[in-house]
């Protein structure tokens, strides 16, 4: 991922952000409600910008990839670390043993930059 552009799309599909915005409610395990909108693009690009994007081999027991990202706030100029992990698997069934990948969020969703508590 040589250009920022590039850099930008990456984080949009990891951080599964649309060309609508969307709504994540729920629970957590332990009862707590899960409350918040994903931002499209255009909306993260309106409120923050990309100031690094990093990612690195995983060191779990199956193949995986770290990812982290430090994002400026347009209007405050504060910056916020966004980070999470990818784990290759190898499907069964009708996939018959393609790879697959499943995606994860290691923080909490509240301090993810585009994804705005209700």
């Amino acid at each position: 991922m040589s250009s920022l552009r590039e850099r930008n799309e990456m984080l949009w599909r990891l951080l599964r952000m649309q060309a609508a915005p969307y709504y994540v409610l729920g629970t957590r395990h332990d009862h707590t409600p899960v409350r918040y909108k994903i931002d499209t693009p255009w909306d993260f690009q309106q409120r923050y910008s990309l100031v690094d994007f990093e990612i690195t081999a995983g060191q779990r027991g199956q193949p995986s990839v770290n990812w982290s990202a430090v994002v400026r706030t347009v209007e405050t100029a504060d910056t916020i670390e966004v980070a999470g992990h990818v784990e290759v698997r190898w499907s069964h069934g009708k996939l018959n043993g393609s790879p697959e990948a499943k995606v994860y969020l290691d923080c909490e969703p509240e301090s993810v930059p585009g994804y705005q508590p209700l």
